[in-house]
């Protein structure tokens, strides 16, 4: 106790977080979830990952990230079929959206549908420059 200062560091306040948030775009916001949640992952909090995902889409249909990470995480969990009901919801919404199209090839090819998920990634594809990883489940699907 020689005389030590303590230094607070308001910057990470409670009440300048819900002040940054409402500044934040939906995309930031997105991002800013899709974050939060891959730490609770990483914590070995599932439970926590999908209630922040969740609410995240709740407030924004148009969270592409949120959505595409939470569909990741519930197969991965082996729930496919919710997984597929996400990602179905989201091509609704972005039919030509790279991420939603790769986890429900995924799907489909781990459920025999084989010709479905290269139909489904034939359409409209993105150059190979952009997306090696789609053009990846593309090729596999195609081999069958």
């Amino acid at each position: 106790m020689g005389g030590e200062t303590a230094v607070v560091d308001l910057s990470a306040s409670p009440v300048e977080s819900v002040k940054n948030s409402a500044r934040m775009t939906p995309e930031e916001r997105d991002t800013t979830a899709v974050q939060a949640a891959l730490g609770f992952i990483a914590e070995n909090n599932p439970t926590a990952a999908y209630s922040r995902l969740e609410q995240e889409l709740l407030q924004n249909r148009y969270a592409h990230q949120s959505r595409e990470i939470y569909a990741k995480l519930l197969m991965r969990q082996g729930d496919a079929y919710s997984a597929l009901e996400l990602i179905d919801g989201g091509l609704e919404i972005a039919p030509n959206h790279a991420g939603y199209k790769k986890v429900k090839a995924r799907i489909l090819m781990a459920a025999g549908e084989i010709e479905a998920a290269t139909d489904l990634l034939m359409r409209r594809a993105p150059p190979i420059g952009e997306d090696i990883e789609y053009h990846d489940i593309l090729a596999t699907a195609s081999e069958f």
